[in-house]
């Protein structure tokens, strides 16, 4: 990121660090045309307070909402340009992350590990994810869908219980744990993606929902919903307009690489959300005594993958 920001800045970018943007402002036929940003001191009522400190109008041409999942200014839009009609209703997740540095040994460069299930158990769904890469570095996390059933599952200690699986914990010996984090995921897909063009603004990445729940990613998408945000704003300037609503996008997010990734896997996150995780093919147990179903509970799926040899390798876990 602070390379990211560091070449904006060569290219003459205005950015604002720190600022969270606190609500939309509008032109006076209806169109967005800026946010207002690093406005302080407001009550819990949402009114001024005595520290009050007012926030300053950003406004554009166009303004690209790029909020992540269920930011407060995109909820505003869909809301008053009613951007989800006909659209189904959003799903989300909580992800949690932390970054290690590994014991030279328990390292394997190039190895990706996706599992689902364990230790969620039938009635919630959700999985892991681990990348080993860099020098001994390993990026480990845990999802848990907003859809469980026990109003006392406690999605951190699901991921803390993954982590003493036999399979799993002896990768971190003799490591030490060096960040850690935790977001909302939208988790929906090309069902619920909303419309995206609005007068004067349009919603990437995020903010619009464009995960791919199965492969657990997002940031493919985003990245490329906002190289063509840029392509049709940059069109819209030429031709020397400003505040319409750029349908082109939701046209070019359809037909281009994004549509084709979400396409594809529409029906993965409906068929979890109905049928759960019990009735997951790969959730089918081996066993044919009383102890079969404390077994497909405990069962922990796993996907791993060597980016170098491109083996894969799949293997149910008791």
């Amino acid at each position: 990121m602070r390379v990211a920001i560091s070449r904006r800045l060569a290219l003459g970018v205005e950015v604002l660090p720190g600022f969270a943007a606190s609500e939309p402002v509008y032109s006076q036929g209806g169109a967005l045309k800026g946010v207002v940003a690093g406005e302080f001191g407001l009550a819990e009522d949402g009114k001024p307070g005595p520290g009050y400190e007012p926030g300053a109008e950003v406004v554009g041409k166009y303004v690209v909402i790029a909020e992540g999942a269920r930011g407060s200014i995109a909820k505003q839009l869909i809301r008053r340009y009613k951007l989800d009609e006909g659209r189904d209703p959003p799903k989300f997740g909580l992800g949690m992350k932390e970054l290690w540095e590994l014991q030279p040994g328990r390292h394997r460069r190039g190895e990706v590990l996706h599992t689902m299930g364990w230790p969620l158990g039938t009635r919630a769904g959700g999985g892991s994810f681990a990348y080993h890469f860099g020098e001994n570095l390993l990026s480990i996390g845990f999802v848990v869908h907003l859809d469980y059933a026990n109003p006392h599952l406690f999605p951190y200690m699901e991921f803390q219980r993954f982590k003493h699986h036999p399979e799993i914990a002896p990768i971190f010996e003799g490591g030490r744990r060096i960040a850690y984090g935790a977001r909302a995921i939208t988790e929906g897909g090309w069902q619920s993606l909303p419309r995206m063009s609005f007068p004067g603004g349009l919603l990437v990445g995020c903010a619009a929902g464009m995960v791919n729940v199965p492969r657990i990613k997002g940031s493919h998408n985003a990245i490329h919903s906002g190289r063509l945000a840029a392509d049709a704003i940059f069109e819209a300037l030429d031709e020397g307009r400003s505040g319409d609503t750029l349908e082109v996008f939701d046209e070019a997010v359809a037909a281009g690489a994004i549509g084709r990734d979400l396409k594809r896997v529409r029906n993965v996150k409906p068929l979890w959300s109905r049928y759960g995780w019990e009735d997951s093919p790969l959730a089918e147990p081996t066993c044919g005594g009383p102890t079969c179903s404390e077994e497909r509970s405990s069962a922990l799926s796993i996907t791993a993958s060597r980016t170098r040899s491109a083996r894969r390798r799949q293997a149910a876990i008791p």
